[in-house]
């Protein structure tokens, strides 16, 4: 029997697909029931209610498969440099657009998720820097980053990425992973 797998394309493009279910949910849903809320119209904005949550968790799958593919982004790249460069920038360009589309203007108190993946990788390049336990060390000034920051899932999406980066290429390392993510 054939081993069903699943490309780094697939995984992208899953989570693509996911995160815009959970961007339509954020957004479009939410409005509607922000609107059937303001106009006293309580049966509407009971019946939106499952819709957004379903949207939400739908969505929730995308920040796990982004950060795996972070941590073997970062292992695979040829230049460093370029990989910190391009998601800088793609941190930029999102969030301007995140800013608007959650709150209808610019806000610094909250990021988007593009900000905790950046710190992500500048956490992994920290480790890189480090040895054996030392590497935890690299964690804690990321954690606390993310939490000041106000970024899409704050210090446990560092947590998640620190788990994937600390768990990669050890013995047993699904079993490890799958505990994590538990």
């Amino acid at each position: 029997m054939k081993k069903w797998t699943v490309s780094q394309e697939g995984l992208k493009i899953i989570a693509t697909v996911t995160m815009l279910i959970d961007h339509i949910g954020a957004v479009l849903v939410y409005s509607m029931y922000a609107a059937a809320r303001t106009a006293g119209d309580a049966e509407m904005a009971n019946a939106v209610v499952p819709v957004y949550q379903a949207l939400r968790i739908i969505g929730r799958i995308a920040f796990p498969i982004y950060c795996f593919l972070l941590v073997e982004g970062y292992h695979h790249t040829r230049d460093m440099k370029k990989y910190v460069y391009r998601l800088a920038i793609g941190m930029v360009l999102a969030e301007i657009p995140f800013d608007l589309a959650l709150s209808g203007a610019f806000d610094w108190t909250s990021s988007s998720v593009m900000v905790t993946l950046l710190l992500g990788l500048l956490m992994m390049v920290g480790m890189d820097c480090m040895t054996g336990w030392m590497k935890l060390l690299a964690i804690p000034p990321f954690y606390g980053i993310a939490e000041v920051l106000g970024t899409d899932y704050g210090g446990n999406g560092i947590l998640l990425i620190a788990m994937l980066a600390l768990t990669r290429g050890i013995p047993k390392e699904k079993l490890w992973r799958t505990l994590g993510f538990i």
